[in-house]
Order: C-alpha cells, then sequence, then structure tokens
C-alpha cells in the first residue's frame, strides 16, 4: 500500500513539472544535496564533537549538550542531530571537543533557527 502511494505522488509530481532531476554537476541543488550527505556519512559513532564539526556547523536555539542540531554551513536549511556521550568538562563548559559521538539523524530540512 505504501509502494503504491509512493508510486502514485511520484506520477503526480512528474505530471505537474516536478519530477525529481539527476545532477547534473556544476553548482545545482542536487549537487549540493550529494555534498551534504556525503559529508552527513562521513560522521561515524566514536568520532568527537570536534570532528563532527568539521562538516556542520552548531545550530543556534535551545540545545543540550548531549543532542546537538547542527547546520550544513553551505546550505542552513540543511540539518543532522547528533547524539554525544559527554565527557566531563572543568568550569562553566557543558560540552567538550573531545565528547564522543553515539548517534547520528539522516539529514533534514528545516528553517533556520533565530537566538
Amino acid at each position: 500500500m505504501k509502494t503504491a502511494a509512493a508510486l502514485l505522488a511520484i506520477a503526480l509530481l512528474s505530471l505537474a513539472g516536478f519530477a525529481p532531476r539527476q545532477a547534473t554537476g556544476g553548482s545545482s541543488p542536487c549537487s549540493l544535496a550529494q555534498q551534504a550527505l556525503a559529508d552527513a556519512g562521513r560522521i561515524q559513532p566514536g568520532m568527537t564533537r570536534r570532528e563532527v564539526e568539521k562538516y556542520f556547523a552548531y545550530d543556534g536555539g535551545a540545545q543540550f549538550p548531549n543532542n546537538a542540531r547542527y547546520t550544513y554551513p553551505k546550505c542552513n536549511y540543511i540539518k543532522v542531530e547528533v547524539e554525544f556521550d559527554v565527557a566531563p568538562t572543568r568550569g562553566s563548559e557543558l560540552t567538550s571537543p573531545g565528547d564522543k559521538v553515539t548517534k547520528v539523524s539522516k539529514l533534514f530540512i528545516d528553517y533556520p533557527v533565530k537566538d
């Protein structure tokens, strides 16, 4: 039933002119999505927070030390959520660059957060 609904949705979108298109290289939206997927795929459990931040930027808004939302620097509508095993910190710091990734969400699209 879900497959039939998905096929119907694709057919309707293609009739309306919204059919998915293949990336043609260059700076197309599809190539940006491919880059974001590749960079998100590099984030693996066991990596550190510092390593995650090589590919994604810390998003704004309310955040928690063990669950952070990141935005893709090339398009701040593309986001990923990352869960961490938080290392003990000193002073007033809530997070550490050495916190270890435990789980990574799939990419998702959302409006930018304004602080």
